[in-house]
């Protein structure tokens, strides 16, 4: 039984006023019908809850108790003072508020035993499902509690294809099996899921300007090595060099790609556009390409050693 005892009180209480807010109002004051009885009057209600509303720490409003006690209990001090009150001060204490004021109570507390169950469990370090670790004593591990966890956490696995997660996963549902984790772990699995589905997209949008910048390129080096013969009074001769430099430079300035490995697609652009075999020059030791006044499509190979 809790002590309902409220000690003396550092306050006296003003008879001529409300016994319980000890305020001026308006409201009318009251006091117990002298006809009824006394074991169920106002006194006796107010006598016996409000040591209950103070033993749970609910009083509705502030209020000592120990004021309305001069020393024979507080029902007796309110009948020698023929204390009077507000009826809704009064109503404040009915039987009816204080079994709410209990059940909430009652309610607060198995909360928070439930809470403290809660972080005993944590702190007995049960293993993170992701890790297979323990939580360090600054962290503690959670446990899951919800199907949207338990549908992402099987989304990873399966995208990762995490062949131990997937193990464990595969036993039931992450709830049932009341899985801990380590928020850090958690988000760990998060971030190693979108860098895996990012992978893929990075490098096809890498790709995806050189792949696109070679035809610009090459018609780029097709459009120079025309206007330069056309321009000449002669056959001019481009080294293979060269012209794998103009290409890679046609190639930056198109789409930004800086390729080195471009000599293959290069040679087989020029296979199949050549400009006619009528005057050919070789040269020792250099490749060369020579290129008549008129380029145009052809079969020939025009690229000598």
């Amino acid at each position: 039984m809790a002590n309902t005892d409220p000690g003396p009180s550092k306050f006296r209480t003003d008879w001529s006023k409300c016994c319980l807010c000890q305020k001026n109002s308006s409201e009318e004051l009251k006091s117990p019908r002298a006809q009824q009885p006394q074991q169920h009057d106002g006194y006796a209600m107010i006598a016996t809850n409000i040591p209950l509303f103070h033993a749970i720490n609910e009083m509705p409003i502030v209020l000592d108790p120990a004021r309305l006690d001069d020393g024979g209990g507080i029902e007796q001090t309110l009948r020698r003072n023929k204390a009077q009150y507000h009826q809704s001060c009064h109503l404040m204490f009915n039987n009816t508020k204080l079994e709410r004021a209990t059940k909430r109570r009652a309610e607060c507390a198995q909360q928070v035993e439930c809470q403290t169950k809660l972080r005993r469990t944590s702190l007995k370090g049960q293993l993170c499902f992701i890790c297979d670790k323990e939580a360090p004593s600054s962290e503690l591990t959670r446990q899951v509690m919800t199907m949207n966890l338990n549908k992402r956490v099987n989304e990873c696995a399966q995208t990762l294809n995490d062949g131990k997660l997937l193990a464990r996963l595969s036993d039931g549902d992450a709830i049932a099996q009341e899985f801990q984790y380590h928020v850090a772990c958690l988000t760990d699995l998060y971030n190693r899921e979108r860098s895996y589905i990012r992978a893929p997209k990075r490098v096809e949008q890498e790709r995806a300007p050189e792949e696109d910048g070679h035809p610009q390129a090459f018609s780029e080096l097709v459009t120079y090595l025309v206007e330069t013969t056309r321009s000449g009074e002669g056959p001019a001769v481009f080294r293979l060099a060269d012209i794998v430099h103009l290409y890679a430079q046609f190639l930056l300035q198109s789409c930004g790609v800086d390729s080195r490995c471009i000599n293959t697609q290069l040679f087989q652009a020029l296979g199949s556009l050549n400009p006619p075999a009528t005057h050919t020059h070789t040269h020792t030791h250099t490749h060369s390409i020579v290129s008549c006044p008129a380029w145009q499509p052809c079969t020939g190979r025009c690229y000598t050693y």
